[in-house]
């Protein structure tokens, strides 16, 4: 079935609406994510490792 015609302006209407608030929400709290979330490369990097350490433990018994 298709979309009539303000189906489809409602969506587009909504999808704009909806990344500008995200934008808007993200902005605000740039200055609290930058404080909080400083350092979560390390992270980031250790789980890699990890993974990548598992993997190749895996390819290595098999």
């Amino acid at each position: 079935m298709p979309f009539s015609k303000g189906q489809k302006i409602f969506a587009l209407i909504f999808i704009i609406s909806f990344v500008v608030m995200l934008i808007m929400a993200y902005r605000s709290d740039l200055k609290m994510i930058k404080i909080h979330y400083k350092n979560v490369w390390v992270t980031l990097v250790s789980i890699a490792i990890i993974l990548a350490l598992l993997v190749y433990l895996v390819k290595l018994t098999h």
